[in-house]
């Protein structure tokens, strides 16, 4: 199913595009785009909260889904060390982990230029990695929380 949605521009009668009481608006449906309706991650506010196992299959998608992302990052780092350092697998590896981890690289001393600057990078994209993890494996829980604490409140 899609649901077409309109974009709209207001027009005005006199065409100067300014808005006075005397003045009233027409709006003309410009184009219509097809949004394909998405089913909604969590439940509104006024549907019962879902079960416990539910909940907890929940948080595994949530934490498969930043385990992902997790290694896609690590195979990010580890391709740009081996690239620009010329590591070797393990050593390169251990750099990109411990910048993920937010402890910094372990080998600083003798990277080119361009070792560093992909160092430097990489760490500000890891730094990034992880307020985004965080916040998709707490979304669930703070949901939870405040859906029952609604849920609660309207009974």
């Amino acid at each position: 199913m899609y649901d077409y949605q309109g974009i709209f521009r207001c027009i005005s009668e006199n065409g100067t595009g300014t808005s006075s009481i005397k003045n009233r608006y027409h709006y003309k449906t410009i184009i219509r785009i097809p949004i394909k309706k998405l089913e909604l991650m969590y439940e509104k506010h006024h549907i019962r909260p879902i079960s416990t196992g539910r909940f907890a299959l929940r948080i595994l998608k949530h934490a498969g889904f930043s385990f992902m992302i997790i290694a896609a990052s690590l195979l990010i780092g580890i391709a740009g060390y081996i690239l620009t350092e010329h590591m070797q697998l393990l050593d390169a590896f251990l750099n990109t982990a411990m910048l993920l981890g937010g402890m910094g690289p372990v080998k600083t001393d003798g990277l080119s230029d361009g070792g560093k600057l992909f160092a430097g990078i990489y760490a500000l994209y890891a730094g990034l990695v992880f307020i985004a993890l965080v916040s998709i494996m707490l979304s669930p829980v703070i949901h939870r929380i405040m859906h029952r604490y609604h849920w609660i409140d309207e009974q």
